[in-house]
């Protein structure tokens, strides 16, 4: 969260999107994760909503699923 803000003041602007490179298995084989906030959210909500909200609890994606392997996510839910 510190690392979303941080660099969102640096550049003296919000946060649209977010892109990560998540690990899915020992190979070093990974997934590219697009999430955008739609312009509806304040930098410090949005990085709070991706990384302090779901570390404890995990999250689901919905997306849409491309090649790469390349998801877009459309939703976020907390578990």
């Amino acid at each position: 969260m510190a690392t979303i803000e941080s660099a969102a003041a640096e550049q003296n602007s919000c946060v649209d999107w977010i892109d990560y490179r998540l690990s899915l298995n020992e190979e070093r084989l990974t997934m590219h994760v697009h999430v955008e906030a739609g312009g509806r959210y304040y930098t410090g909500t949005f990085a709070c909503r991706l990384s302090r909200s779901c570390y404890g609890h995990g999250m689901m994606l919905i997306g849409t699923l491309k090649d790469g392997p390349d998801l877009n996510v459309l939703a976020i839910y907390e578990k």
